[in-house]
């Protein structure tokens, strides 16, 4: 089954072949669910190699979720798209009153397990550096909600509960 978003020229299907072969389609009325977290986790592993090296010096202890329109210089409609999206919180980041700050690579990768295909592109598009380490991503914490983690997890742990096993086992083994 094709998906139903390829060659759209106003919503259209950043899926490659490869990736379509492994996720599947997303259905007509939830573009990027089914191809953003296996984007996501193939962007994870690949790009980023697990974030092992962030995982080491920067484990996740907390998650922020964002429940409003974060401000900022993305146009308005990307800034849309954060809402609902749930980041990882970084132990060992400079915390300023009033922020919270994630890597740029965590951003991406949240944008795209969460089916935010447009608002990940758009970063894509204008050239911001996705580091995984180095500059800092702010949010204000007044923009979504930090729970803390009871035990430290790997990047791999946090963005596998976005993907099925199915998809995951699939994109490990062709790696």
């Amino acid at each position: 089954m094709p998906c139903p978003f390829e060659g759209d020229s106003v919503n259209p299907c950043y899926t490659g072949e490869d990736l379509m072969a492994v996720s599947g389609p997303c259905s007509s009325d939830a573009r990027g669910m089914v191809c953003g977290p296996a984007a996501g986790y193939t962007t994870l592993v690949n790009n980023f190699g697990g974030l092992e090296q962030l995982d080491n010096f920067e484990p996740i202890h907390a998650t922020f979720t964002i429940n409003t329109t974060p401000g900022g210089m993305p146009p308005e409609e990307v800034r849309r798209e954060w809402n609902g999206v749930t980041l990882p919180v970084r132990d060992c980041f400079e915390e300023s009153e009033g922020t919270v700050q994630i890597s740029p690579a965590d951003a991406i990768i949240s944008l795209l397990m969460h089916g935010k295909m447009d608002a990940a592109q758009w970063f894509y598009n204008i050239g911001i550096p996705l580091e995984a380490m180095g500059a800092k991503w702010q949010f204000r914490d007044d923009e979504g909600e930090v729970k803390e983690i009871e035990d430290l997890i790997s990047s791999v742990e946090f963005y596998s509960r976005f993907v099925p096993d199915a998809i995951r086992k699939a994109i490990d083994e062709a790696r």
